[in-house]
């Protein structure tokens, strides 16, 4: 809950002296602590000395929860608490500080405080305490609101405000006080909204299976006797440690696995065509099922039943149209209708419609004043050359222009004509070269596009020599041949469980699985292999992953003949595809084989191999309590376990309504260093720590620094 803090006077630090690491020392209260048949809304706390609250906002939690946001403030050496909210008949209140309070000067906290009230005859004094951690990575969650209800249906939850409320520190601790010797539910949430119920299928949460009933008992703690100290000394020595009876407040270690729900707000966030060619559409969250489209254009009938190919991903919601028909791409825009299932307003997926008007947005062309420049600019050029032809060329008397193509126009021409078709670097050359047949005032030039644009090309004509242009003119050049890419994601060395991959640049219209070749190397020689399998990706249907059964050290080559593949634009096909690559040596690998203690025989288990940022770098399963992990990289690793109840290699989340815990999680409390050409064996007990103690405090600490 949020609180508002009053300012306090600016007071000086004391200057000189030994540095005060001395916590504040409580003098009194009003009212006392524990105090009942208090009906004031005024709290104030002394101290010896003057006192501050610090970030009171996030560390003082008053229960049960307050409408209105308290007022905490330090002045001078007085805590105060205003509640503004109307004071409960015969109900417990605690304002639980934390270590909020420290002394002004320093910032000594005055340690772990709660101060309790009762506007009744009684004070209600259990409590209940434990940790909330991240249910997939058991790291410890702050801030978390830890909430009871006494009501024990399961829709309070839901529907009614917390009885009593508490917030986790920063090792995911809680305690919740003011508790009745009745049966509790207790929960923690992420209260987003700040109202203490579960009602925002977004909100992070944690429940127990089922209530709790709290005890006292008498427990023993150490306790430290200290020797009086000898004149001139300042270290205290330790006389005797002492076992004391204590009231222990009952359960003091709950659990609770932290968790966000499989649930996301399903909408079409956006459409996009950047290219001409292929259509994109951005849905809010993962989607079970696929859209439908109809085309809304005049001629759609003719395109409805295959006019696009679906490129998709595995959550659905992140779908690329590849167009197939030309006419559909040469539209600037394209109207669809799109039919999916949307969350409503009960959080329900329902089936909608929307029309969308996708549109390709050509490039701009120039400006009027741009386009004016340039063609001045080119005019200077063309006159510019036609003053060097005319110095070159005495005989000059007129100049014709003739219009690309240049081979169909020369065809046309008269048989009197004679062109030279060059660029400028080439000019001087190519006349050179032909001054020992003619002479230079008969020679003719043929400016080409360099100086005139819009593909015209000015031509000057000869009165009385007659040449042959045939053998003056370049052969035509043969239509270039268009190949699509194919993107390879295969290095020059791989490792023994290598996958490569292969994009095309488009979507495949024919393809040919016999044109693809695999080669080892034996000496010198490459000989072609059959043992290999070729997969079409399940989502991208340009993608295909290739299947090898590599050996450590061996070389070897993959070809895809050229022509095989034709894509769905214009029979385009692809070009011959070459490329050599080498597998690891057996030696740079490390081999982990981790002995499960603690799994129960019909779990089904799988163990994930973690680097120093808590990321996955491999996957195995726990066949007959041991997972096996080959062909592992020379590197320090952790490992987490996680019980796989659905069988799907994946850890799964929990849900409220259905009354499911998320997977659980065990980790291994220490790191492990894998070393090339070595073996290790791990006996590995999950179940021997607590599992707020499991997770190595190096992984905690990178995860607390990237808050």
């Amino acid at each position: 809950m949020f609180l508002g803090i009053a300012g306090c006077a600016s007071i000086g630090t004391p200057q000189g002296g030994p540095k005060d690491e001395t916590p504040p020392v409580l003098v009194k209260s009003k009212p006392v602590a524990n105090a009942t048949q208090w009906k004031k809304k005024k709290i104030e706390i002394e101290f010896d000395e003057l006192v501050s609250v610090q970030s009171a906002n996030e560390k003082v939690v008053i229960s049960p929860p307050q409408k209105k946001p308290a007022i905490v403030s330090g002045i001078m050496n007085i805590v105060r608490v205003e509640l503004q909210d109307s004071l409960l008949p015969n109900t417990t209140y605690t304002i639980d500080f934390s270590d909020a309070i420290v002394d002004y000067n320093e910032s000594n906290p005055y340690g772990q405080y709660s101060f309790a009230f009762s506007t009744g005859d009684s004070i209600d004094s259990l409590c209940v305490s434990g940790h909330v951690l991240d249910a997939a990575t058991l790291s410890p969650k702050s801030g978390i609101i830890v909430g009871a209800h006494a009501n024990l249906h399961d829709s309070a939850f839901q529907k009614e405000k917390f009885l009593r409320i508490a917030k986790t520190d920063d090792k995911g601790h809680f305690v919740l006080r003011g508790m009745k010797h009745v049966p509790y539910h207790i929960f923690a949430l992420g209260d987003q909204n700040r109202d203490y119920m579960f009602d925002q299928k977004g909100e992070g949460i944690a429940f127990l299976d089922s209530a709790i009933h709290l005890w006292t008992e008498i427990c023993q703690r150490p306790d430290t006797l200290w020797q009086p100290l000898a004149k001139g000394d300042t270290t205290r020595k330790v006389d005797t440690i002492v076992m004391r009876d204590i009231t222990c407040f009952k359960p003091d270690s709950l659990l609770l696995m932290y968790f966000n729900e499989d649930f996301g707000r399903q909408y079409l966030a956006k459409s996009e065509r950047k290219e001409a060619n292929k259509i994109v559409l951005y849905f809010g969250f993962k989607a079970d099922t696929l859209p439908s489209l109809q085309l809304l254009v005049a001629d759609s009938i003719e395109h409805q039943d295959d006019w696009y190919v679906l490129e998709d991903n595995p959550t659905h919601d992140t779908l690329t149209y590849w167009i197939k028909d030309s006419s559909l791409i040469k539209l600037d825009t394209i109207a669809l209708r799109v039919d999916y299932l949307k969350t409503d307003s009960n959080d329900l997926l329902s089936p909608t419609c929307d029309t969308l008007q996708v549109v390709f947005k050509k490039e701009k062309a120039k400006s009027g004043k741009k386009n004016a420049q340039d063609n001045k600019r080119n005019n200077r050029r063309g006159r510019k050359n036609e003053k060097d032809i005319e110095q070159k060329n005495d005989t000059i008397f007129r100049t014709d222009t003739i219009v690309t193509p240049l081979y169909d126009a020369i065809t046309e021409a008269n048989d009197s004509l004679f062109a030279l078709l060059s660029n400028r670097i080439e000019r001087e050359t190519l006349n050179d070269s032909l001054t020992n047949s003619l002479t230079k005032d008969s020679i003719i030039v043929l400016n080409d596009s360099i100086f005139a644009k819009n593909d015209t090309i000015f031509v000057w004509l000869k009165n009385d020599t007659v040449f042959n242009h045939d053998t003056i003119l370049p052969p035509a050049k043969k239509p270039e041949v268009k190949h699509f890419k194919l993107t390879a994601k295969l290095g020059s060395d791989i490792h023994v469980y290598a996958v490569p991959t292969f994009t095309w640049e488009y979507p495949v219209a024919h393809d040919s699985i016999e044109a693809w070749h695999l080669y080892q190397k034996v000496d010198t020689t490459w000989k072609e292999l059959h043992n290999f399998d070729l997969e079409q990706d399940l989502y991208n249907p340009r993608m295909l992953h290739f299947y090898g059964d590599w050996d450590y050290e061996e070389s070897y080559k993959i070809e895809l003949d050229s022509g095989a593949y034709r894509c769905i634009y214009d029979s385009i096909t692809n070009n011959k595809f070459s490329q050599e690559f080498k597998v690891k040596a057996e030696k740079d690998y490390s081999r982990l084989t981790v002995n499960i203690v603690g799994l129960e025989a019909a779990q089904t288990a799988f163990v994930e191999v973690l680097n120093s940022n808590d990321k996955v770098i491999h996957q195995e399963p726990v066949i007959d309590g041991v997972a096996d992990c080959l062909n592992m990289p020379a590197t320090d690793v952790y490992l987490r376990l996680i019980i796989d109840t659905n069988d799907d290699f994946l850890w799964t989340t929990g849900a409220y309504e259905e009354k499911r815990q998320p997977e659980q999680v065990f980790y291994l409390n220490k790191k492990l260093t894998l070393k090339a050409n070595w073996e290790i064996q791990e006996t590995w007990n999950i179940r021997e720590l607590p599992f707020e103690n499991q997770k190595p405090k190096e992984l905690i600490k990178k995860e607390d620094k990237k808050r």
